[in-house]
């Protein structure tokens, strides 16, 4: 964790008590070898907020939410993580020094990839002068609307079309590909060497609160160009997609003054409002919210108004986004643009005065989301009324105002001509923590149990095993390497265990939540730990799942192989054609052999290894 040496974190942890501490905000009761309350972060009847002594974290069933006693405090008392730590250092009695940095190494690494970017920012703003196609990357900006100085201010620039650009000029100066790579510059070609990332596009530099640059968003303008409209950084370790807002380093102060944000979803729809003079604005970066944004919004204000795109799209990614803001009492409000429009083409346009007017004008979400299901449903026949009744009800049910809900309440009675009484009968049934966000009939969409199951139980079962047991850490890494791995949280959570084992130190469930940066990782903990409770013979479940694991690699790594022959057939590429079946033969007979090993026969390599 930035800022407070690993050892001193480990320290906090070691002497406070999780149960001591979340009991001084909430009664909690004895249940078994744990203890349980009602979730103090959503409205419920029925307990599913769970603390565990014996590993130290908590988990709720029912929205969620988990992790150790720092992410409790940093939850329950809205703080950043040096806060809650100094919080607790002071509950425990140990000493943070004042002068100590973080870890030199991972310092150091940080400053080599914010100094990479930096660098790449520089070359970009250069080819957007001085590059052929960067000049008309340039004209694109300004035709946009864009004036010199908020080009000066944003710093967008331009990548040019060739593979190595980038490498070429960064070598130039003395920084290395792996940087880059290690910055999502770059990537590295499976034969060897690297090639960039972004060509032909308008490079957006993404900057943290310190106007540091974190990654950048690269958007195609010229109509020829393929691949997707926007591509972003991937995520490093210092970037998290998740945890940032799009320009709040340059609005945060005028959202506070106001007491508004207006959130918008692209660089551009961002930038020319703020040129206008709407200066209280940030941007997703093209997807809806996440708690962790939301939660830093809400140190600045709590009343909010969305503009998304008025496409599909655009519409659930609002959705989801009410829901968060809603749980997090947020006061909001939807502003629905004319079809075709975004912010900064209806700026444009119409001018900064008309975007005020509706902004000033902006749905409440009631009425934003009874349009949205009107326009799906016949309010005027009792079938329709039941879905959309069915359909408001679990986000009204989130709203944690009482005059608020109440009011909610009578205005869809009204709306639907339909008894109040009915309508309160019915929100009995809805729990509190019921996704408020889910796709009305028609929407389109991966349903949350296909989400879960894109995660492999072998991976979480061999994860939990790790935790619960550091001594099998040895012999996964023996066995298996990260890029084994396909759920990014559980590959986060399999990084830091490896690098422990390597260093011969004991990590438990609550202490290793202090290790990992992102959100998700922190929640899939206890249920890592739920998926090992139960198993009896660890030694041979830990030997299966290091088996599955490899077979199913290889068997995804087979049929990447015959798609690539498919095509190389397509185009009568003899060469490629050969080379591709001698691989594939190669990973037949590799995935016979493992086919053909018995658990046992799994056991006793594991055991040797």
């Amino acid at each position: 964790m930035p800022g407070i040496p690993e050892h001193i974190i480990d320290q906090i942890h070691d002497r406070v008590d999780i149960v001591e501490v979340i009991g001084g905000y909430i009664p909690l009761k004895k249940a078994g070898r744990n203890f349980k309350a009602n979730c103090p972060f959503h409205h419920e009847k029925t307990a599913s907020f769970m603390v565990s002594q014996d590993k130290q974290i908590f988990h709720c069933f029912g929205c969620g939410v988990g992790g150790n006693v720092f992410n409790f405090l940093m939850k329950y008392e809205r703080l950043e993580f040096p806060e809650a730590a100094r919080a607790l250092a002071q509950k425990a009695g140990v000493v943070i020094p004042l002068d100590e940095a973080s870890p030199k190494e991972e310092n150091f690494l940080a400053a080599k990839l914010y100094a990479a970017n930096e660098l790449a920012a520089a070359f970009f703003q250069k080819n957007l002068r001085e590059d052929k196609n960067g000049r008309l990357a340039c004209d694109y900006l300004r035709k946009r609307g864009l004036s010199e100085e908020t080009i000066k201010t944003f710093r967008p620039g331009f990548t040019g079309s060739g593979w190595d650009t980038l490498l070429n000029y960064a070598r130039q100066k003395g920084v290395m590909p792996d940087i880059l790579e290690k910055s999502g510059l770059a990537i590295a070609r499976n034969e060897g060497g690297y090639f960039d990332r972004f060509r032909n596009r308008i490079m957006f530099p993404i900057f943290d609160m310190k106007s540091r640059i974190l990654g950048f968003g690269g958007r195609v303008f010229l109509k020829e160009d393929t691949g997707p409209k926007y591509m972003n950084s991937p995520e490093t370790s210092i970037y998290n997609k998740g945890r940032n807002l799009y320009g709040l380093n340059f609005s945060w102060q005028y959202i506070r003054d106001s007491d508004q944000v207006i959130i918008v979803e692209g660089y551009l729809d961002l930038a020319l409002p703020f040129q206008s003079g709407i200066k209280n604005i940030v941007a997703s970066s093209g997807t809806s919210l996440t708690e962790d944004q939301i939660r830093i919004l809400s140190r600045y204000t709590r009343n909010a108004v969305i503009i998304f795109d008025p496409d599909k799209a655009g519409e659930l990614a609002t959705l989801r986004s009410l829901d968060l803001l809603v749980q997090e009492d947020f006061r909001v409000g939807v502003v629905r643009l004319p079809e075709g429009y975004d912010p900064d083409s209806f700026v444009r346009e119409s001018g900064a005065d008309e975007f005020k007017n509706r902004i000033a004008g902006a749905k409440t979400l009631f009425d934003y989301k009874m349009s949205v299901l009107i326009s799906k449903y016949d309010k005027n026949n009792l079938e329709g009324k039941a879905k959309i009744v069915g359909e408001m009800l679990p986000i009204i049910a989130k709203v944690p105002n009482a005059v608020l809900k109440s009011g909610y309440i009578k205005n869809l009675a009204e709306a639907l001509s339909i008894s109040e009484e009915a309508v309160r009968e019915e929100l009995k049934k809805v729990k509190a923590d019921y996704p408020a966000s889910r796709p009305a009939q028609g929407f389109e969409g991966p349903k949350p149990e296909a989400v879960k199951k894109i995660c492999r139980q072998s991976e979480k079962v061999l994860a939990g095993l790790l935790i619960d047991n550091n001594n099998f850490i040895k012999i996964a890494k023996e066995n298996l390497s990260l890029e084994d791995f396909r759920e990014p949280a559980i590959k986060d959570i399999v990084s830091v265990l490896f690098r422990y084992g390597e260093e011969f130190k004991a990590i438990t469930p609550g202490k290793l939540i202090n290790h990992l940066e992102a959100a998700e990782a922190h929640r899939f903990i206890p249920e890592l730990m739920d998926c090992v409770e139960a198993v009896i013979d660890k030694e041979k479940t830990l030997a299966d799942c290091i088996l599955k694991i490899k077979q199913d690699n290889l068997k995804e790594k087979l049929n990447r192989l015959q798609v690539e022959i498919a095509l190389a057939q397509d185009r009568a590429d003899e060469d490629r054609i050969t080379k591709l079946i001698s691989e594939c033969n190669i990973l037949l007979r590799s995935v016979r052999t493992y086919e053909g090993k018995t658990t046992k026969e799994a056991q006793d390599e594991t055991v040797k290894a």
